[in-house]
């Protein structure tokens, strides 16, 4: 066996799919739910009135982390604004 391989192995990050109904979107995530650059989601979308609000969960050091919206509120924040059509 490779220990090179395996060492590479056990770092690499584990991708998980989350189901939408209990995932966590950080600022980048939401971006790019609503097709915005993350500068425009992480300094004016998440402000808005109506918008969801983040949760923080707390730090090993006893501070708050970075904010972070439950995905399945900005889905239904965002459906909320479709257009009906007349």
């Amino acid at each position: 066996m490779d220990d090179d391989n395996t060492s590479k192995t056990l770092t690499a990050p584990v991708s998980v799919a989350i189901p939408i109904e209990v995932d966590l979107w950080d600022a980048v995530h939401v971006a790019a739910y609503l097709k915005q650059s993350r500068r425009t989601a992480a300094e004016k979308t998440v402000f808005l009135a109506g918008f969801p609000a983040p949760v923080r969960l707390p730090s090993a050091s006893g501070g708050k982390g970075h904010p972070l919206w439950i995905a399945r509120e900005v889905v239904v924040w965002a459906e909320r604004h479709q257009e009906i059509a007349a």
